[in-house]
């Protein structure tokens, strides 16, 4: 290397004499946006430009969309005590001699950044985003909750302020919310969390008339606050039509978060568009549901799921237990998004004939999917106390982690995004009680639902000037 094109370190930072060959600042702003986090952590040393770069808002977000869209950067979080993270990538290329998956698995603990309020009680996940983890923490018992967004990568937390809507309708004592969700605005650039409940009370006299009520919490991070919506509607229990009955964690896809309502009348996927903040309709899974499933679904042992593939297409599962004959999990993929007639079954499994290793699979086991990998193999959790990766071509199986797992699972990419903004409660400060919230009636089903009318704050990009200017004198 010729000293013309030599690098010469001066006072901390690297500056390069004039050349033909030197680097503009687009192209630096585009290495830099496909590093990973853990390497520009150090390169925010290396001078102040750098420094900003890196902390700037419409930087983070373009680290983040290459992070999530490369496999190096995924992981998957598992709801173990402490947390586990899982590497994607492992998972797909290697394997250790005996057999099992080499993976790295870090212990993720959450003590040394969050409340002791959040430490004594168990943690839900509420759904994954842009690297942020969003974790519910209820002690029904004591009768509070706490919803904590989280970065493991980076280890930024915030807790948010108290919502009060699901402890105002049962008085002193916490409710766990029937639904809930986490996604990314990107007409706002904002992030939101969504609780929900529906329940159905009969009326006073033997007329069939039921009254079907529905409630939602949603948060803003950009406002730190909560909106409370409930809604009491009085209906004849045979026209229950627009009646939401939804159960669990939503699934993040197309800018809207995904439920399965199913019951003895239909089965269909249910969205909350997070743009429009309005339930409705995707498509019907009648085509994939027969009688003979419906009939099983009073069972506790018998469950249905929804979740996502790495290209964000929308998948659902059955789980059928049968202990006198084959218990099967079958998954389903919808190639395009609302279109009923693109649904192609993926996976279809059949413990007793596919998997025989005595006292791991058997007709009393349990399957619980956490994810599909994009090589087609099913990460699953089985008995609550085994991950294994299951190969559905050559019918195998391979031990990711042996523990007391319990059945969530979520995947995630190492970004720079941070839950710490503007609004809402940090990490290091609790915040006392959440403003009021004031009541608003819904419409809550294929209407103007949670319509509120609020500014476009979307992200503009701006222009960077990478100002490598030594600090001192160089020779």
């Amino acid at each position: 290397m010729t000293k013309k094109q030599q690098l010469v370190p001066s006072d901390g930072m690297l500056t390069r004499h004039r050349s033909s060959y030197e680097v503009t600042d687009d192209i630096v702003v585009e290495i830099l946006s496909r590093l990973p986090v853990k390497s520009l952590k150090r390169f925010r040393c290396v001078c102040k430009s750098w420094c900003d770069l890196i902390s700037d808002s419409f930087f983070v977000m373009k680290h983040a969309n290459h992070a999530t869209k490369a496999t190096s950067s995924l992981k998957i979080l598992v709801s173990i005590e402490p947390f586990q993270s899982i590497d994607y990538e492992a998972l797909l290329k290697h394997e250790d001699e005996d057999g099992h998956v080499a993976s790295s698995q870090p212990k993720l603990d959450l003590s040394k950044c969050c409340p002791d309020m959040l430490r004594s009680c168990h943690l839900y996940i509420v759904g994954s985003c842009n690297g942020l983890i969003c974790l519910h923490g209820v002690d029904c018992y004591w009768g509070y909750s706490d919803i904590l967004l989280w970065n493991p990568c980076t280890g930024d937390t915030k807790v948010l302020p108290e919502h009060t809507l699901f402890r105002a309708h049962y008085g002193k004592y916490y409710r766990h919310p029937m639904f809930y969700g986490f996604g990314y605005d990107s007409s706002t650039d904002d992030y939101k969390v969504i609780l929900g409940d529906s329940y159905v009370r009969e009326g006073d006299d033997d007329d069939g008339i039921e009254y079907c009520h529905t409630k939602v919490a949603l948060f803003t991070l950009k406002t730190g606050s909560w909106r409370n919506y409930y809604e009491e509607r009085r209906v004849n229990h045979n026209k229950k039509k627009s009646f939401i009955r939804l159960v669990g964690q939503g699934c993040l896809s197309n800018g809207a978060l995904h439920w399965i309502e199913l019951d003895d009348s239909r089965s269909r996927i249910i969205s909350f568009d997070l743009a429009r903040e309005k339930f409705q309709e995707i498509v019907s899974l009648s085509s994939l549901v027969d009688k003979e499933f419906l009939d099983r679904m009073p069972s506790h042992e018998t469950f249905v799921g929804i979740g996502s593939t790495i290209e964000s297409s929308l998948l659902v599962y059955f789980y059928v237990p049968n202990h006198t004959s084959d218990t099967t999990l079958t998954i389903w993929v919808m190639n395009e998004y609302g279109v009923k007639a693109s649904w192609t079954k993926l996976v279809h499994i059949s413990l007793k004939i596919n998997l025989s290793r005595p006292g791991l699979f058997g007709i009393h086991d349990s399957l619980f999917p956490v994810r599909i990998l994009e090589n087609v193999e099913v990460l699953m959790s089985c008995n609550e106390h085994e991950l294994v990766l299951y190969n559905p071509k050559e019918k195998t199986y391979k031990t990711v982690l042996v523990a007391n797992l319990s059945c969530e699972g979520v995947m995630y990419a190492e970004t720079l995004v941070s839950p710490v903004i503007d609004g809402g409660v940090t990490s290091n400060q609790r915040g006392g009680e959440a403003e009021a919230s004031k009541t608003t009636p819904i419409d809550c089903f294929e209407t103007s639902c949670l319509n509120i009318n609020k500014p476009i704050l979307g992200i503009t990009k701006k222009p960077w000037k990478l100002r490598m200017e030594p600090r001192g004198p160089t020779n």
